[in-house]
């Protein structure tokens, strides 16, 4: 953006939103989008993932699952760490054209996180632990339902709190 000076990216030619995802109006609309190419697509990345996972790559999926919860627990705000679970499950494939993808995954995960609330926080926790215990025990489709359940309960989340939402503003006594 003209002006706004110079930036330093992580990965040199890719920006943090290539796709423009924060510039599309409806954000809520866009985190229902975001999360029906989700369960379509990173079931099977964590089913890859538990294919061609290593010792490292379970080691350091175990230690991120660590920091969200304490994260969590200590009351703070996961959604780094979060995405770098995902980014990592996603690299743990072995497959070149996956981290191409990643841009979809990490704005979801941050877009998900800044509408949600803490109630889903322990599903969160549950469902991370059922996916890396997957990948680590390299069974492949454990993997894949565990990251449909996750995805599944973070679309039920959404909806919910959406609907819960459009309830305050049709209230006669308006938000309560």
């Amino acid at each position: 953006r003209r002006g706004r000076g110079t930036f330093v990216a992580r990965h040199t030619g890719v920006v943090n939103d290539p796709l423009g995802f924060a510039y599309m109006p409806d954000q809520l609309r866009l985190a229902h989008e975001l999360l029906a190419i989700r369960l379509i697509m990173e079931p099977w990345v964590a089913s890859l993932a538990a294919q061609h996972a290593t010792e490292e790559d379970v080691a350091e999926l175990r230690a991120l699952c660590r920091e969200i919860e304490d994260l969590i627990n200590a009351g703070e705000t996961p959604l780094l760490r979060d995405e770098a679970l995902h980014v990592r499950i996603a690299r743990c494939t072995q497959n070149r054209v996956v981290p191409k993808l990643l841009p979809v995954i990490a704005y979801s995960v941050q877009l998900f996180g800044s509408l949600n609330d803490q109630r889903i926080y322990q599903e969160t926790i549950d469902t991370h632990r059922q996916i890396v215990d997957a990948i680590a025990a390299h069974d492949p489709e454990t993997a894949r339902e565990a990251m449909y359940r996750h995805l599944a309960g973070n679309l039920t989340a959404i909806t919910e709190q959406d609907q819960l939402h459009a309830q305050e503003e049709t209230s006669p006594s308006g938000p309560i």
